[in-house]
């Protein structure tokens, strides 16, 4: 009986092992201490070498590209299946971020602006007031603050009517999931609206009383009158339990926090449970209707700000908006605080939004899918990018439908180089390093602080594209796809080509 025991044990640890390995994203393939650091590598060095870590039997069941290209060179150093037309994962935001840009230009602003029908703008306005937002998917409630103040500062000090937020420059999908026909469900995202707040999370802060027996208190932020809180939960002292003939003491948290919505289109937010006396906790939803509570947020800022407001809030669209109404105050966002979080930190919901305002500027209030594929299809072929095979379902890159290749990577990347928009965009990647999703990757390497990447992980799916600096001051460009069960090993192999490539000399 123990000798069987100490075989379940071997296995155990011998499977544990190959697991580890597998997932570990700082895995190693190749063993790099057997290249000289201090020495470059050569052309000839880098093919075989990169070849030897192709040998591996992990990649048995791998569909994979690598495309390494020299813009020295004018040519490509590496490259195997860079035809292939494989799922990206979030190397997508490249493209979206790219086809931005390339379209509006460095200069262009995500606007949340404010408009008024009255006649006159007067200290009391006799009209209503309009809030109508274009993406900006970071509008907070210190911004709605700004424009409550700007609105001030013009001398308002009554409205007469109501506040109203217009959230149709996006179309009415509000749901990646859906517009990206995606049957798997990868990471499900709040609303993406044209107008939103907080990125559309409310959070519900539970607090209980000192007293046992009280009910415990709520508070949602963002503030707005459009959230409401029922509340059937209660302050209760710790429970005891017996360990080692002692009595210990814990602390009591079975609060729950559920959410829908009313007929008028509130967020009603029920808390049940128990809480220990004196204790906090909080919980996070989506805001399920955006609009509205940016609208009622906006009326509540407005009156702190001194600004009596006589009617109500509520969501409307605006009509003939350049003939009949005068703007009143505006908040512009500068599209590289929004593009560095989606690139560096790979933030999905942000690339949506971003996804979502391409195609909304491509064809106002139409199919915001449509648009933006048909833009960025145009944006490629006008820049003579190469498309064919390619197709993007979505801003981040969750849709398994999108299917892009290396050397429309590669190729991207090298326009980007070479636009006016080139140090922007690339320090709007990842660091090696230091930051973003590759601060903890490659950091006692030589590859440290010298490689700018978009990372993109998925199940069954890892993928780099970005580029290295060179001892020498030259860089290169490179782009990994890995479509296959082994992500952690692909990572692995990422930071051992990119460590190869960090030490290409030119010269050898």
């Amino acid at each position: 009986m123990k000798k069987h025991y100490i075989l379940i044990f071997i296995i155990f640890t011998c499977l544990l092992s190959n697991l580890l390995f597998q997932w570990n994203g700082n895995a190693t393939p190749l063993d790099t201490n057997k290249t000289n650091k201090n020495t470059g590598i050569s052309f000839t060095q880098l093919n075989d070498e990169i070849n030897k870590i192709l040998s591996n039997k992990y990649f048995n069941n791998t569909n994979y590209a690598i495309g390494v290209y020299s813009p020295k060179m004018n040519k490509y150093l590496y490259k195997k299946n860079i035809d292939l037309a494989l799922v990206p994962a979030s190397n997508s935001k490249l493209i979206t971020t790219y086809t931005l840009l390339k379209n509006f230009g460095l200069d262009f602003t995500l606007n949340t602006d404010v408009y008024t029908d009255a006649e006159t703008i007067a200290e009391v306005l006799n009209g209503n007031i309009y809030l109508f937002g274009k993406g900006d998917g970071l509008l907070s409630i210190n911004d709605l603050e700004v424009l409550a103040e700007q609105i001030y500062n013009l001398g308002i000090r009554e409205i007469k009517g109501n506040i109203y937020c217009d959230p149709t420059f996006f179309d009415d999908e509000t749901e990646r999931i859906q517009y990206s026909s995606d049957k798997d469900i990868v990471q499900s995202t709040a609303p993406i609206t044209s107008i939103s707040l907080e990125k559309n999370i409310a959070t519900v802060l539970v607090k209980a009383s000192s007293k046992t027996g009280n009910k415990v208190s709520a508070q949602v932020f963002p503030n707005s009158p459009a959230f409401k809180v029922v509340i059937n939960a209660k302050t209760v002292g710790q429970s005891t339990r017996k360990k080692k003939k002692k009595s210990i003491a814990r602390n009591v948290n079975t609060i729950k926090v559920s959410t829908k919505v009313n007929q008028d289109g509130t967020q009603i937010f029920y808390i049940s449970g128990n809480l220990t006396r004196n204790q906090s906790t909080s919980y996070s939803h989506y805001i399920k209707n955006p609009a509205l509570v940016v609208a009622g947020s906006l009326k509540d800022r407005l009156k702190a700000m001194g600004i009596k407001v006589n009617g109500s809030y509520s969501v409307k669209e605006m009509d003939n908006l350049k003939l009949n109404f005068t703007k009143v105050a505006s908040f512009k966002r500068e599209i590289f605080e929004v593009i560095n979080l989606v690139n560096k930190n790979s933030d999905n919901w942000l690339a949506e939004t971003l996804f979502k305002t391409i195609g909304a500027m491509n064809s106002n209030n139409a199919n915001n899918l449509n648009s933006a594929q048909e833009l960025i299809e145009t944006t490629m072929k006008n820049n003579n990018l190469p498309f064919e095979n390619c197709v993007v379902y979505d801003g981040s890159g969750l849709a398994r439908q999108t299917k892009v290749t290396v050397d429309l990577l590669i190729h991207l990347l090298l326009d980007a180089n070479k636009s006016t928009f080139s140090e922007n965009f690339f320090n709007s990647l990842a660091i090696a390093g230091i930051d973003g999703t590759i601060k903890k990757r490659l950091a006692k390497s030589s590859a440290l602080n010298r490689v700018l990447a978009k990372t993109g992980t998925h199940r069954d799916v890892s993928s780099l594209s970005g580029r290295v600096m060179l001892s020498n001051g030259e860089f290169l460009i490179f782009s990994f796809i890995f479509n296959g069960p082994n992500v952690g090993f692909y990572k692995g192999v990422e930071n051992s080509l990119l460590e190869l490539l960090a030490n290409f000399d030119y010269d050898e």
